[in-house]
């Protein structure tokens, strides 16, 4: 059984980095797992990376090496030094191939793609000198596979942890490409999101796992918030308030699947009070299958997900980024918002997704402001 107490408690260091060092996201087909997978890509464009590094991995056993399988935008530099290391290219399969046009729809920076098969310490030397401080590296797996969905959710939870924890014992197709990530950076992963296929397929008996880490880079606003949403968990208790007034959004799923989600849209509390007051909120949420004493009890395997939001701007519809941005419309004293990740994980365009924003308000005219917003989000499992 996971214990907050033993779990949560190892996850307040704050990030030693200023940027994050990695990712780890899912490779299924963007349609299954792509809201998971731009939930940390989104934010490339925020930093000073030169490069990327992508570790993934060939389902069939295939030998290790440079990817090959797809046009990129590579960093021949970076390539040229693993090749007269010894490396060759080799065709790899979807596990960067699928993963490779979502990168590049936030980023043009030059990439080396590699395929991990088994875990080889030597491969990860390699790797290490051609890693700098400028090099963000992407790790890419899916966690468990074709499970009747709560042993999907208690398997997966446990791979998290020990993702966590850099632990290769974990029950995920890309292990051994997590596993040499560990070797390549000197911050924790942190669970950033979590789903599976089920709400997505409507087959609960047949899932994958999807979850999206991220080491080091987290705002000191988030880890407070996170941090008081523990205390509240343990001690039923709020901590002392931060400084920085922020909006904060919690959703609450069991394994993967939505129980609630509420919050602010403007920034009124401290982010780690705002936190614990969009957490309380959330467990009145009418959509809860389960009691606030359940979901407060330790072990009960519960996804609670932290957002903050960024200032609002005002916008055009022209100049929100899919994927990216949540919108927020306000007009004849109604309005509502949505989260960054719904218009992807719906799979809508622009005016699908100003329309059903517009639907869910209420709003039936054009007498309306429309604000865009980013969110930083964390994830912890109870």
């Amino acid at each position: 059984m996971i214990k907050l107490t033993d779990i949560l408690l190892e996850q307040i260091l704050p990030s030693k980095s200023d940027k994050p060092k990695a990712y780890i996201i899912p490779h299924a087909a963007p349609q299954y797992s792509g809201h998971i997978a731009l939930e940390v890509i989104k934010n490339i464009p925020n930093y000073d990376y030169d490069s990327i590094l992508i570790l993934g991995i060939d389902h069939e056993g295939g030998k290790p090496g440079i990817y090959a399988g797809d046009k990129y935008n590579p960093d021949n530099n970076k390539i040229n030094k693993l090749k007269s290391s010894g490396l060759k290219e080799v065709k790899g399969d979807h596990s960067i191939g699928w993963i490779l046009p979502l990168i590049e729809s936030f980023s043009n920076l030059p990439i080396t793609p590699i395929v991990i098969t088994n875990y080889n310490p030597k491969i990860s030397n390699l790797l290490k000198n051609i890693v700098d401080e400028n090099t963000l590296i992407i790790a890419s797996t899916d966690l468990s596979h074709h499970k009747p969905l709560p042993l999907a959710g208690k398997i997966d939870h446990m791979s998290i942890v020990n993702i966590q924890r850099e632990n290769p014992s974990i029950e995920a197709c890309g292990k051994n490409a997590v596993r040499t990530l560990y070797d390549l950076i000197d911050e924790k992963l942190e669970l950033v999101d979590y789903d599976t296929s089920a709400h997505l397929t409507g087959n609960k008996e047949k899932v994958v796992g999807y979850a999206a880490f991220q080491a080091g880079g987290f705002s000191p606003d988030l880890l407070a918030a996170r941090n008081a949403v523990v205390d509240f968990l343990e001690k039923n208790q709020i901590t002392t308030q931060t400084d920085n007034k922020k909006a904060a959004f919690i959703g609450i799923s069991k394994y993967g699947e939505l129980q609630g989600s509420m919050g602010q849209t403007k920034p009124i509390y401290p982010a780690n009070i705002a936190a614990v007051q969009a957490f309380k909120s959330t467990l009145t949420d009418s959509r809860m299958q389960y009691s606030p004493e359940e979901v407060m009890t330790p072990g009960n395997g519960f996804e609670i997900k932290i957002r903050l939001f960024s200032d609002f701007k005002l916008t055009t519809m022209e100049n929100v980024i899919i994927g990216k941005d949540g919108i927020y419309a306000e007009g004849n004293g109604k309005s509502a918002v949505f989260l960054p990740e719904v218009p992807t994980k719906e799979q809508w365009n622009h005016d699908t997704y100003l329309n059903e924003l517009l639907s869910k308000a209420g709003i039936t005219d054009n007498h309306f402001d429309l604000y865009k917003f980013q969110t930083e989000s964390i994830m912890i499992i109870t």
